[in-house]
């Protein structure tokens, strides 16, 4: 993750969910945030794919009182790196 420009966990909280953004809903979503905010100033790290969902989803959290720079995307990833760098999340969704 740190090579990728993100936290590891040992540093913050870092929620991912590595799934198609056209597969989250928004009650997923919404409760993803819910967690964010009970566990202050933790991170949600998603796959950017597609990119044009980032700008929603950033609004979106906003909209639930979570700070758009605690979203992170990053690309997908190569699959020899794949299992390496999930590690550095706290939690899977």
């Amino acid at each position: 993750a740190i090579s990728h420009g993100l936290l590891h966990h040992s540093s913050s909280v870092v929620l991912s969910n590595f799934n198609h953004l056209q597969k989250l809903g928004p009650g997923t979503f919404k409760l993803w945030t819910r967690i964010m905010a009970a566990a202050g100033g933790a991170k949600l790290w998603l796959l950017k794919f597609p990119t044009e969902a980032e700008a929603h989803i950033k609004r979106q959290a906003a909209v639930y009182g979570i700070e758009p720079d605690r979203i992170l995307f990053t690309n997908k990833f190569a699959d020899v790196e794949h299992l390496r760098v999930k590690r550095a999340a706290s939690v899977l969704l």
